[in-house]
């Protein structure tokens, strides 16, 4: 089953987020997923669908990229890294034109060959902070975090 609980996580990430293909949500995400990421919302493959195109209408060039998948049992996970730049609305932000590249963990729950339940451990700051709509982060002198004032804005 691991090979084929990989099989099923690469075709979402490049069919579904890379490609758009939202359509294949409907063979690949069980009728009672779980996203444990989203608020409230569609469940199933309509709260996935609507997920990727949320992202994909903030990003239009969305790209995500596979560097390592592990299975063990009924769990699949990836670390990827997720790019892209912003052309749409995102979390009522206007587009600022800048791109972004952030490292994500996605696991995912496989039941009867589709995925189930997903979980992620995201760095929102950073792609935040890339897009301009908050302060970098960066330590102090005693190791502290404090923030800085966000680099103007450049549009493309």
């Amino acid at each position: 089953m691991s090979e084929e609980h990989k099989q099923l996580l690469q075709r979402l990430m490049e069919e579904v987020f890379n490609g758009g293909n939202y359509d294949v949500a409907d063979q690949l995400v069980a009728p009672d997923f779980l996203n444990h990421e989203a608020s409230e919302g569609p469940r199933g493959p309509e709260g996935f669908k609507a997920t990727a195109r949320w992202l994909r209408g903030a990003f239009p060039d969305l790209h995500t990229v596979l560097h390592e998948i592990v299975a063990e049992g009924d769990l699949v996970v990836g670390r990827i890294t997720v790019s892209g730049t912003h052309r749409g609305e995102f979390m009522g932000a206007q587009p600022t034109g800048r791109r972004f590249s952030v490292q994500h963990l996605h696991m995912y729950r496989v039941a009867d060959g589709k995925v189930a339940e997903h979980w992620a451990c995201r760095d929102d700051v950073a792609q935040l902070a890339q897009l301009g709509l908050m302060p970098p982060a960066v330590p102090g002198p005693g190791g502290e975090r404090r923030s800085r004032p966000a680099a103007p804005s450049v549009t493309s």
